[in-house]
């Protein structure tokens, strides 16, 4: 039996919200589904998309979810719980218990550096697998360490 599937969009603030960002992503998920289907037949499409509400990254992530018809899940910092400083990476570690597989996706110059490169670590801490989108254009994939079923 298939299960939904929800993929995490982490990634910086500076990515423009432009066309060809959303057809970046969106091919993002199709990569997950292929990589997904060669490890594990009991997967499906993804069906949701989670992200943390801010410019950027999170927007395409928004706008993608509400075109392909997916559930949205967006998870801002809590800042009246935590520093200003932490608040954001204590969203993002919130983010990766909620999902399934994360995209981590890095601006020029940014490549493990960030937020983006933290979750992209607690994710793979976690067992789960990171597909992960680089400036140049190519993509590197993180098998996970855990089965997600």
């Amino acid at each position: 039996m298939k299960k939904q599937l929800t993929v995490l969009v982490s990634g910086s603030r500076q990515l423009p919200e432009t066309a060809e960002n959303l057809e970046r992503l969106e091919a993002a998920l199709d990569e997950i589904y292929c990589q997904l289907a060669i490890e594990n037949e009991q997967h499906d499409y993804p069906t949701h998309l989670a992200h943390g509400g801010a410019t950027g990254a999170d927007q395409l992530a928004k706008r993608l979810a509400k075109k392909l018809g997916l559930e949205e899940i967006e998870l801002k910092p809590d800042y009246r719980r935590h520093h200003p400083k932490t608040a954001p990476l204590h969203r993002n570690s919130e983010l990766v218990k909620l999902a399934d597989v994360t995209i981590a996706w890095y601006a020029p110059g940014q490549v493990g550096k960030g937020g983006t490169a933290d979750t992209a670590r607690k994710t793979t801490a976690a067992g789960k697998p990171l597909l992960e989108l680089l400036p140049d254009g190519t993509t590197r994939w993180t098998p996970a360490t855990k089965t997600l079923l």
